[in-house]
């Protein structure tokens, strides 16, 4: 989706990892393993051409057709409120996290570029705010539903922080990481990079599983340490919506504490 010479660029301007600094800036400017968030203006030109060249792409599922056309965003102001509400709650938490971090002034807070959105997500405000929804659901009708609020405090930052604190504390939790093979949000090879990072000892090997069908459904491998990594052949960010028979698989492979291959 974007050229050789574009990701060549970000790989030399751009920060990566926490782990990785910058090869052209000086070491002792890192106060602290998050400082990667604040970018250079170099960092921002280059991340302003990824932007552009995902543009009329639905980076939920980057191989899906785009859902809506300029004819369904002029006639549904409703799905346009949706839209410039989530955009207003993006821009509102990236002020917050660049105030709190207290940017360098040589430095200058990440771009902020909105694409026209290329999925059909935002119809789910559409649907749950319609007063026929409310009704049947016995929903007082001056509630209005938006996704992504922000009072709901259920992020959890950086993942390779998270799960390796986390797994440090409670050496007998197992966890799933499952990944859709065409989501450009969180991209599989990206979270694979992180629980590389973590330095496990696999248990059991890369090993495909199929649905009823005796289709290929993705892949699996699973940690010492509890943790197993699950992808989804085909499946974007939301894998549900994309593959329901593999979604179901893995689910029901999770809740049995065996990988998808050994589900009969």
């Amino acid at each position: 989706m974007i050229s050789s010479k574009t990701f060549n660029l970000f790989k030399r301007y751009c920060f990566h990892n926490p782990d990785e600094l910058h090869p052209e800036e000086n070491t002792t400017r890192l106060n602290d393993k998050y400082f990667p968030r604040n970018v250079t203006h170099r960092c921002n030109e280059i991340r302003e051409i990824i932007s552009n060249n995902l543009r009329g792409s639905d980076i939920y599922g980057i191989y899906r057709e785009c859902p809506l056309t300029e004819k369904i965003n002029k006639e549904n102001p409703l799905y346009l409120n949706s839209q410039n509400s989530y955009r207003k709650t993006i821009l509102k938490r990236l002020k917050e996290k660049n105030n709190n971090n207290g940017l360098n002034e040589e430095l200058e807070p990440e771009i902020t570029v909105f694409p026209e959105l290329c999925d059909d997500d935002m119809f789910i405000d559409t649907f749950l705010n319609s007063d026929e929804t409310k009704n049947k659901l016995k929903i007082d009708p001056s509630i209005h539903w938006v996704q992504c609020n922000p009072k709901l405090k259920y992020e959890i930052g950086k993942s390779f922080d998270f799960y390796s604190e986390t797994m440090k504390q409670f050496p007998d939790l197992k966890v799933w990481v499952f990944s859709g093979t065409e989501d450009g949000v969180l991209p599989t090879l990206g979270t694979m990079r992180w629980i590389n990072k973590l330095n496990l000892t696999i248990e059991k090997n890369w090993k495909q599983y199929y649905d009823d069908n005796k289709q290929v459904c993705g892949y699996a491998q699973q940690y010492k340490e509890g943790l197993v990594i699950v992808t989804v052949k085909g499946a974007g960010h939301m894998v549900p919506q994309d593959k329901r028979a593999a979604a179901y698989k893995l689910y029901s492979s999770f809740i049995k504490g065996v990988l998808p291959s050994e589900v009969e």
